[in-house]
């Protein structure tokens, strides 16, 4: 079913009323008392359940269903006597919520006597949902829920999405400054957002920030960041990259700043002997942190930098040195989120035509294979020819572990997924406001499920399975050949195989790491 974007009613923020909805049953024992269900305070989508523990158990976590569909559940962790706290995570606005609390003592599995009902608040008014347009479960990937920034006349919020376009999880915009890049922290355990304070601060210098928020919507850190205008990226360090133009767009910086507050630069387009403006749009870091991709609106290119030593390795576009296309009629054009896929191709969220905000430069999004000894992008895939998606400003695309492609058209504010032929599995719009960049999608990053939001509490690290290679999951016969067919190969060199086939981190790859991963057969499952 469709649904026409509303512009929701303002929450009341008040706490929910509790209802009985179940009565106890026999084995119903769990020991806890005192429960109160709220809406909480800055998150009208997330519902708050406070309890005191009666006394200490192996294990504990809430059991809910949203809306009468089949019961989800929170993380179990140990619980200590004394006060408790778990969120209701992963449902819309105005939802039904029934729960109750489930505790392991001695190996078994008890739930609260009674259970709870509660309805989750409204949406603020600041905040637009998008239309539902297509949705094939069968056909679209598994992930359940989408991180994306959604601008309105500059004001920028942090949403989560589910597969029905609602949305789950919100922070409100933080006054009239773009959100154009937000992301997952590389520790998997708290979000990242920039407010961007350039292009409301009127250029120059002005100090916008990168800020790490949890999944409660409380912001642990903010990082200034002089002159971030467009992209950014983190190291797994927590080192944050970013895009400087220092005076305008006559020329962008890249710079870095450290956990500990030191800052570098790590590039100078007026080291790049290139005619006309330099001003970039993305900043992606690849290869195990050791190199960087930069596109550049201004000049329709792109650079691969040695983060290290700030040498341009790779040229592509439409500027002197830059790689040639194959066919030459392939070129990409007011390019945006250009990055390295997982094998080694590059995808491109491009125009048809050369220029700014031409009104029939249909989108493209094209997929090129490498060849570094001829210096030739190859076009293997390419979507958008007839699809009607004309975006003025911004775009990303994504190819996800299924083969399907993830985009998003910026201020033409629309996400869609579709399958390596071209059809549409998935498709979510809003409205274009009417006017020049009045809405607009920033960036995207997918969330597998509903552990992934419980993940984002700014504690829990996940943590890899000793032996899992090949990091699926499991350590099985596929991480043992993951391992063979890297014998020998140089450790610490840049190449993420290599470091990940190093299982018991020796520094070489060899029989003895086959050995660590037969030990570990069967774990992590």
């Amino acid at each position: 079913m469709t649904r026409s974007p509303i512009l929701m009613r303002a929450s009341a923020m008040v706490a929910a009323c509790l209802l009985v909805a179940g009565a106890a049953q026999a084995g119903d024992d769990a020991p806890v008392s005192d429960v109160v269900v709220s809406v909480h305070p800055t998150v009208a989508t997330v519902l708050v359940v406070s309890w005191n523990q009666d006394e200490a158990v192996e294990g504990g976590w809430l059991e809910f269903s949203i809306d009468g569909d089949p019961p989800q559940a929170s993380p179990e962790r140990p619980l200590a006597q004394g006060p408790q706290q778990e969120l209701v995570l992963g449902a819309p606005a105005d939802a039904f919520i029934q729960l109750r609390i489930m505790n392991r003592i001695q190996g078994e599995v008890v739930s609260s006597a009674v259970s709870w009902a509660a309805t989750t608040g409204s949406l603020p008014e600041n905040l637009l949902e998008p239309a539902l347009v297509a949705y094939d479960a069968a056909q679209a990937h598994p992930a359940k829920f989408l991180l994306v920034s959604f601008n309105i006349a500059g004001a920028g919020s942090l949403l989560i999405l589910d597969r029905n376009g609602r949305i789950v999880w919100y922070r409100t915009p933080q006054g009239g400054h773009f959100m154009l890049v937000p992301r997952v922290a590389r520790s998997g355990n708290h979000m990242l957002f920039d407010i961007d304070t350039y292009w409301s601060g009127g250029g120059g210098n002005p100090t916008s920030t990168i800020n790490r928020v949890t999944i409660a919507n409380e912001v642990f850190e903010s990082i200034e960041v002089v002159g971030l205008h467009h992209g950014w990226d983190e190291f797994n360090d927590g080192t944050i990259i970013w895009g400087k133009n220092p005076s305008g767009f006559d020329h962008e910086e890249l710079w870095a700043i450290d956990p500990e507050g030191n800052s570098w630069m790590i590039w100078d387009s007026d080291t790049w002997n290139v005619p006309g403006t330099v001003a970039g749009n993305a900043v992606t870091l690849e290869k195990s942190d050791t190199t960087v991709l930069l596109s550049f609106w201004t000049n329709d290119s792109a650079v691969e930098i040695d983060v290290a030593t700030g040498e341009i390795l790779r040229t592509f576009g439409d500027v002197p040195g830059s790689w040639s296309f194959d066919p030459q009629d392939s070129q990409f054009w007011f390019a945006h989120g250009v990055h390295y896929t997982e094998a080694n191709t590059l995808l491109v969220s491009s125009h048809l035509l050369p220029g700014f905000g031409q009104p029939d430069n249909e989108q493209r999004i094209r997929e090129y294979a490498l060849d570094d000894d001829s210096q030739t992008l190859t076009q293997i895939w390419v979507y958008g020819e007839g699809a009607n998606i004309y975006a003025p400003t911004w775009g990303e695309a994504i190819r996800l572990d299924n083969g399907n492609t993830l985009f998003n058209t910026g201020s033409d504010p629309m996400i869609r997924e579709v399958t390596s032929d071209g059809d549409t599995v998935w498709e979510v719009r809003w409205d274009d406001g009417g006017g020049f960049e009045q809405r607009l999608v920033g960036d995207m990053t997918i969330l597998e499920g509903l552990e992934d939001l419980y993940a984002l509490d700014g504690k829990s690290v996940p943590e890899k399975c000793e032996g899992d290679a090949n990091a699926d999951g499991t350590v099985d016969p596929l991480d043992a050949g993951f391992v063979l067919a890297r014998f020998g190969c140089p450790v610490g060199t840049g190449d993420p195989d290599c470091d990940a086939a190093d299982v018991n981190g020796d520094g070489v790859v060899d029989p003895l790491d086959v050995g660590y991963v037969l030990a570990r057969f069967g774990t992590c499952e």
